[in-house]
């Protein structure tokens, strides 16, 4: 099953152990950074771009959509 193009709340919940407030705390910064750095970037409220997530919490660059972490 291929990856969706953005993750969720449960996904970040899961990676890091923490609450889901912390979760979309996370999920608010990354996307706050995001739209500073790209004002017409697509924010969806309560999610997050896959890539630009494993970019800045893994430092991964150039990661597959499909490939997994």
């Amino acid at each position: 099953m291929a990856q969706k193009m953005y993750v969720d709340v449960n996904e970040i919940m899961e990676d890091w152990g923490c609450s889901r407030a912390k979760a979309y705390q996370i999920i608010a910064d990354l996307n706050a950074e995001l739209l500073k750095m790209n004002p017409h970037s697509i924010i969806i409220q309560g999610k997050c771009n896959r890539k630009w997530y494993m970019e800045h919490c893994y430092g991964e660059s150039g990661v597959s959509v499909e490939g997994g972490v």
